[in-house]
This record gives C-alpha cells, structure tokens and sequence, in this order.
C-alpha cells in the first residue's frame, strides 16, 4: 500500500495577500466576453492552504462580486468553478489545488492601553520617558508599535519611534531642544491594517544645569499622589510589582490571575490608576460588568482627564444597556477634545443602540470629518453610514 502524504499550498508574500476588516467579503471575478452568458457559478474555500475544500455555494444573479460570509478571522483560500451552455470550467478543487484567490480576514482591533509616562531625570541633565504600555491583539505584525509624541496642548505629532516589538515598554531620551509639557501616543497596527492609538497624559520635561539643587519634576502633570511619606518606597515597589504581573497574565488571556494581580497592587497602593484601568478592562474580559464599572469609575475619579479610563467605562455600560450614562461620559471625553474622532463614533454607535438613525448619522458623519489624520476611524465611519443608507447597519469594510 502506498501511503500519499497531502501538503498545504504555501500562501504567496504577505504583500500580495488581500486584507479585509470585515465578516463579510466581496470577491470579483472575471469572465470573458466570449464565455458568457454563464449558467452557473460556485465558490470554493479552503481554510488550510488547499489541504481540505469546502463548497460555499451559489451566486444566484451570476455576477461580480459574491458575497462571502466569514464565520472566523485567518487565511482563506477561493477557487469559482463557473459554468455555461458549453460546459464547466474545470473539476471541482481537490486536496492540494493552489487556490485563485488568498485573502486574510482579521475584524477585530486591538486593544491598547498605554499607562502613564513617567519622566525619570537621570543626573538633572538628560530627563529619560519610560513608557510603557498593554497592546493585545491575535494577529500582530511581528513590529507592530509606533511611537510618537507632541507638544502640549496641540502641537503636531513627530515619530520618535517605529517598528517596535510589542515589549510592553520603551525608554526614550528625548533631543536636547525639546522641553516643556509632552504627550506621547502609541499607535499598535495589525496584519489587517488596523491602527488603534492610545494617548498619555502630559509630563513635564525640565532641562537643569549641572549643580542646580531645584528638585525636577517625576511625574505626571496634575498628579494628585499622595504625599510622598504616606507610602514606604518597598510598598510601592511591591505595588509595582503585582501590577506588571498582572499584566503578563492579562496579555496571555489569563483574566482571573491578572484580576487578582491587579488587585493585590491596589491593596497595597489604591491610588494606582492604571491598575484600575487594567482591573476593570480584565473584569469586562470576564463579564463582570458591574465590577468593571466600579473600576473604571475609581480611576476617573483619581485621574478626571484620563480618557482611555473613560473609554473603558463606557464600553462596560454599553454592554449592559446603560446608554445614558455612556452617552454621558462620551460627552466629558468631547468637552475636553472635541475632535476626538473614535469618541463620535462611539456615540454614533451609542445613538444607533437607543433607536435614534438620525442623531447616529451626524455623530458618525462628524467621526468621519473631525480628524483627517484618524484613518481608521473614518473608514469605520464611513462603512456604518453606508450601511444605514441601505438599511442594514454593519459596521465592517469590504474585503476588495
């Protein structure tokens, strides 16, 4: 007996394989003029490189594109047998055929959480930033962190750094000149082309002579710390400690101990918002909702200005209908950036929950227009309005 051994078909170079953000797909293809009119068409998917095929099914109007449904995230492989009054194309697709068309489905952004930015002035002349930061997603780019930063309050935004590996941290010297109030963003993309960005609060960056006895600033802009004798440094360092545990096990999905962590770092440090932060997002990972807002609330109470504590807030009210309240704290994030883009998309959505079309397509039109340079967020936009105009509200892009 003879024993066949069946291969997957090596995709082609990640750059020639098709990206769609969306469930659902629309894929072309194309007759000549010479072979229609066609009589029948039938789409084929393989999900393991042509090892195995399945029969999608049908398009019944015979014309480009068809609609294909994903029903999870990764690779997909098609082949069409078309038909017409002469015969088929060819034989179905069997184990090994190289598929005609490759597309990689990821609908899902990433999470992104960048913590608080602490400024550590090393010898009172070169202040360093470590930044650190939580970035969860199943389908990264190998480098998939962009830093960047601007002068406070609206100063333009300059790359400082790119094609990061998603370590969880970065220090940063920052040039000479620079000096002042700075905030730093994040910005994470995935294979798909997602690109989700989180915002830090200000820190001070003072430049001092050499000999100067003025004490720099070490923190955050408007923190509201507790006095600095209130707390011995090995409690904070313990703190510290169970919060970066914490998110190892959050990043790994291990939701429960990350939940622990975090709250054995804020028995013994309360006044860490970022613990709360990540507390309540692992809270709304394991759908304890209730606790989940409780969390959030405790760390906008400690940090007012913090918005991904409000963003975080909101997603957990949205899920348990409490639309008002979110709708209440997407108005605190657009009093203080009125040109926060995914903010109006939110409340789009939030709008669209409570059965107001109207009020959802200005919310979503102004997401769409607010910021230019918030590419993600106006393709999101722009797919939701879209697909209020044909009356079925998807919020997803076609896979062309």
């Amino acid at each position: 007996m003879t024993t066949v051994s069946l291969q997957a078909v090596p995709p082609p170079a990640d750059h020639d394989i098709q990206k769609a953000q969306s469930r659902r797909l629309e894929i072309d293809y194309q007759v000549n003029e010479s072979a229609l009119p066609l009589t029948r068409v039938e789409l084929w998917y393989t999900r393991d490189g042509g090892e195995t095929w399945h029969n999608f099914g049908l398009d019944e109007d015979r014309q480009s594109p068809i609609q294909f449904d994903a029903a999870e995230e990764g690779l997909y492989g098609f082949c069409f047998l078309l038909e017409n009054k002469i015969g088929s194309s060819g034989d179905p697709p069997q184990p090994g055929t190289t598929p005609q068309q490759w597309c990689f489905v990821d609908y899902t952004p990433p999470i992104v959480q960048l913590h608080a930015v602490h400024v550590e002035q090393r010898d009172s002349l070169r202040p360093r930033l470590q930044i650190r930061w939580t970035a969860i997603d199943g389908h990264f780019d190998p480098r998939p962190i962009e830093l960047s930063y601007r002068i406070a309050p609206d100063g333009e935004w300059a790359r400082f750094a790119e094609r990061l590996s998603n370590t969880g941290r970065y220090d940063w010297f920052p040039p000479e000149p620079l000096e002042g109030r700075v905030v730093v963003r994040l910005t994470a993309r995935d294979r798909s082309g997602h690109r989700v960005s989180a915002v830090a609060r200000a820190v001070e960056l003072v430049r001092t002579a050499a000999g100067d006895e003025t004490t720099p600033p070490t923190g955050e802009v408007g923190n509201d710390e507790q006095p600095a004798d209130a707390m011995s440094k090995a409690d904070r360092k313990r703190a510290e400690t169970c919060f970066r545990r914490g998110l190892i096990h959050k990043e790994r999905g291990e939701y429960r101990v990350a939940a622990a962590r975090f709250q054995d770092a804020l028995a013994i440090n309360p006044r860490m918002p970022e613990a709360l932060v990540n507390l309540g997002e692992t809270l709304y990972f394991r759908e304890q909702y209730a606790e989940s807002i409780e969390s959030f609330q405790w760390a906008t109470k400690l940090e007012p200005g913090w918005t991904e504590a409000r963003r975080g807030l909101v997603r957990s009210l949205m899920v348990i209908g409490h639309y008002e309240d979110a709708s209440a704290q997407l108005a605190r994030i657009l009093s203080d950036a009125p040109e926060d883009a995914q903010a109006w998309l939110t409340l789009g959505d939030v709008s669209m929950s409570r059965g107001d079309e109207l009020m959802a397509r200005d919310n979503w039109q102004k997401a769409a227009t607010v910021d230019p340079k918030a590419e993600d967020v106006i393709e999101r936009a722009t797919a939701r309005l879209e697909s209020l105009r044909r009356g079925t509200v998807v919020a997803g892009v076609s896979g062309r």
